[in-house]
């Protein structure tokens, strides 16, 4: 009971510490590697901590206000992608494993006439994502509650974590399961399969399902591909066999170390080969740290799998 006591009373003095830096910052958030764009947050105060929910609320507040210098080289290879045209910014982007909608608000705020499509398992997710949105005055996401797989109509468990940041996997046996796979080319209307421009996959090891479960999209639009693995433990060579020899991809490594990640985990970016390659200025390695980004090895910002 006093340890469950002193563990609750941390919890609460970081998420107080935390409402005082979104104070300081007047809850704007800056994400300085795509284009300074700026993004509000609801403001909370320490009466928010009151009740479980918004707890809950802070704690995403308090994360989503870390994001911008989580996986800068990411974002900024997005960004450029999305100023250079070669990711189209009139058509619509799909964002699956939003979580928090770091990536989704962003990239609704830079887009032109598109779209995203956020795609998340969690309620809670997309609630928050959602009135993020609203108070950013951004119209032009479509939020689907779904785990997305290979096949439809599978029920599903989790295996690690939870609903707001989970792992699933196939149920062994025949009990009832709240969480029923669909496929991505299911729930994002057939109307777009042909104008997706983007396509971020970060899932926690359903990555390859993900994939498998959007033939339709990648045949018809032939999007940018963003996608994160565990190389140490995810079946990375299969997405890479299933890109390259199905949908005719090239590969690159974003050639980055992601902080507050387990060491093996990697972002991923495939182009489609019927389109040329972009340019990208080269990496200087010895002003990453400064730029906050922690290069993986030595080369390219992209480096050829």
């Amino acid at each position: 009971m006093e340890f469950g006591l002193r563990r609750r009373f941390r919890e609460l003095s970081r998420l107080m510490k935390s409402i005082k830096y979104l104070r300081s910052v007047d809850f704007s958030i800056n994400f300085p590697h795509e284009g300074d764009t700026t993004i509000r947050l609801p403001a909370v105060n320490v009466r928010s901590l009151v009740s479980r929910e918004g707890r809950d609320f802070v704690r995403r507040c308090r994360d989503f206000s870390r994001r911008p210098t989580s996986e800068p080289l990411m974002r900024k290879t997005v960004y450029s992608l999305i100023k250079n045209g070669h990711i189209d910014p009139t058509k619509y982007f799909i964002d699956i494993g939003s979580w928090i909608a770091d990536n989704t608000v962003v990239w609704a705020k830079l887009l032109n006439a598109g779209g995203v499509f956020a795609v998340d398992p969690s309620r809670e997710n997309l609630v928050f994502g959602e009135t993020v949105a609203k108070y950013n005055n951004l119209t032009n996401v479509t939020w689907i509650k779904a785990v997305c797989s290979e096949k439809s109509n599978v029920p599903l468990k989790i295996l690690e974590g939870d609903e707001g940041h989970a792992s699933f996997d196939r149920m062994d046996d025949n009990k009832h399961s709240q969480y029923i796979s669909a496929t991505l080319d299911e729930v994002v209307p057939i109307s777009c399969h042909k104008k997706v421009s983007l396509l971020h996959v970060d899932v926690e090891g359903f990555e390859e399902k993900v994939i498998l479960g959007a033939k339709s999209i990648i045949y018809n639009s032939k999007p940018v591909i963003v996608f994160e693995q565990h190389i140490s433990k995810d079946h990375f060579n299969r997405i890479v066999e299933l890109l390259v020899l199905e949908y005719d991809y090239r590969i690159f490594m974003i050639n980055e170390v992601l902080q507050g990640c387990s060491s093996d985990c990697r972002n991923f970016i495939a182009f489609n080969s019927s389109v040329p390659i972009p340019l990208f200025p080269p990496a200087i390695q010895h002003e990453g740290r400064s730029e906050g980004v922690w290069y993986a090895t030595v080369g390219d910002s992209l480096v050829r799998v």
